[in-house]
C-alpha cells in the first residue's frame, strides 16, 4: 500500500505492508509518519492485552487500562470505517451456560 507522498505505509505493530478487507490498515489516531498506520487485528490484539476481566457470580465487567493510543492520547472509537466497510474493535460475548 502507497500514501499520497507515494511512500509505502507499514504498520507500526507488525511492520508489515499489506491490506486486505479482513485486515486493513488503519489510521487509527492523529499520529503522523512511520507510526500512523496500524493492522485492524493488531490494534485488537494490542487492546485485548489492555483489557481486565472481572467476573463475579451474576455480572462479567470489563475495562481497559488504556482506550487511547500510547503516543499521541487520542481516544480510539469503537467501530472503524474503511472503504465502507466497519470494523469492530471490542467484541464482547456473554458467558451463557
Amino acid at each position: 500500500m502507497v500514501d499520497s507522498s507515494n511512500k509505502e505505509i507499514q504498520c507500526k505493530v507488525c511492520w508489515e505492508t499489506c491490506s486486505t478487507v479482513e485486515n486493513p490498515l488503519l489510521n487509527s489516531c492523529q499520529c503522523d509518519g512511520s507510526v500512523r498506520y496500524i493492522h485492524y487485528e493488531c490494534l485488537r490484539y494490542w487492546l485485548k492485552q489492555k483489557m481486565v476481566k472481572k467476573e463475579e457470580k451474576n455480572l462479567i465487567s470489563y475495562c481497559w487500562k488504556q482506550f487511547e493510543c500510547e503516543i499521541c492520547k487520542k481516544a480510539y472509537p469503537y467501530v472503524f470505517r474503511s472503504n465502507g466497510n466497519s470494523y469492530r474493535l471490542i467484541d464482547v460475548q456473554p458467558d451463557i451456560p
